[in-house]
């Protein structure tokens, strides 16, 4: 099921064709319970080398982006890490809304994942690290 989603999301965010260059990270994240809510638990991301483009997916955006990916972009990419930041617009309980920018860094020695959530506005700040798979994406 986790593969066909994945794939699912890589046609969704490359068109259907895409070339050997473009990669995708399956990861999961784990945080504590506090903050539940504003971090995933599965996160994917897509990163077209070519058209120098990131696109990125996980249930809390499907919630609040009607159920599509978003755009991301690429910050840094070298030889020991990669690290992608997005935004998402949402709504929180009490029906205030509410733009959390999100920051991933993936190692790529031991495949880490670090991932934090900055709600604008707001004095909070949320974090959690995990596990990411790089694969091609064909």
């Amino acid at each position: 099921m986790k593969r066909l989603i994945s794939l699912a999301i890589a046609c969704a965010v490359f068109g259907g064709e895409v070339a050997a260059e473009n990669y995708g990270y399956e990861c999961r994240v784990k945080t504590a319970s506090a903050q539940l809510g504003w971090l995933p638990e599965f996160l994917f991301i897509g990163h077209d080398v070519e058209k120098k483009e990131v696109t990125v997916s996980d249930p809390i955006i499907l919630q609040y982006n009607s159920r599509k990916p978003v755009r991301g972009k690429l910050v840094r990419d070298n030889a020991s890490r990669s690290t992608f930041a997005w935004e998402v617009k949402t709504r929180d309980r009490s029906g205030q809304r509410a733009t959390i920018k999100y920051r991933a860094t993936y190692l790529k020695a031991s495949g880490k994942l670090s991932i934090s959530a900055n709600p604008l506005g707001y004095g909070n700040n949320f974090v959690g690290g995990g596990k990411c798979e790089k694969k091609p994406i064909k």
